[in-house]
């Protein structure tokens, strides 16, 4: 049997034209597995598990002073 969690974020904000822009990336994945081996003289092997999926992306504009 075993496990794994990994994980990254990132955020950026960037003008263009006096609008800005906000994004949000955030991954996540976790998961667990039990691994068989059918064959004691070999190194093959079956796995079944679970995999978690938290993967995350959010965007938006911000208004520039003028309200555009």
């Amino acid at each position: 049997m075993h496990s794994e969690i990994e994980g990254l974020g990132f955020s950026h904000s960037v003008n263009v034209n006096e609008n800005e822009y906000d994004g949000h990336l955030k991954l996540l994945q976790g998961g667990l597995y039990l691994d068989l081996f059918p064959f004691s003289s070999s190194g093959f092997r079956v796995t079944a598990g679970a995999l978690i999926n938290d993967d995350e992306l959010t965007a938006h504009a911000v208004p520039n002073s003028q309200g555009n």
